[in-house]
């Protein structure tokens, strides 16, 4: 897979998520997230070029970010790229303050690492199987 240098940054967020397609829906784990796309980590088949709708969990808020329209990019052991094209009122600035807290709070991922590791595989199988640390 060949990277290409991001126009925003990417911040490691892990929250979950729930994907719906016109043939499938489930839940996930964000992996990384920026104002024009993120990655996730499913358990669902999902082929470059799907389209699919995002429902990011925030501890602590009410509703889920919901983006109304994104595509797949690419895909790769259970792990999507996702770029955001449409947003629902309100919600591009939800994620940007929800990405400009975390940057604060954190260092940006290398692009060239993924970052994912073992933790990263049982907290996925946790947050599937509805199962709390």
């Amino acid at each position: 897979m060949e990277w290409q240098r991001r126009s925003r940054p990417r911040v490691p967020i892990h929250y979950p998520v729930q994907l719906h397609s016109d043939d499938n829906m489930g839940a996930g784990i964000l992996m990384n997230l920026s104002t024009a796309g993120c990655q996730v980590r499913s358990t669902l088949s999902l082929d470059p070029g799907t389209y699919v709708a995002v429902h990011i969990n925030v501890p602590h808020q009410s509703r889920p970010v919901a983006v109304e329209l994104s595509v797949v990019r690419w895909q790769q052991n259970g792990r999507y790229g996702l770029e955001f094209l449409r947003y629902g009122q309100g919600e591009r600035e939800r994620l940007a303050h929800l990405t400009s807290a975390t940057l604060a709070e954190t260092r940006p991922l290398d692009p060239r690492q993924d970052g994912l590791g073992l933790a990263e595989d049982r907290e996925l199988g946790m947050a599937l199987a509805g199962v709390a640390e």
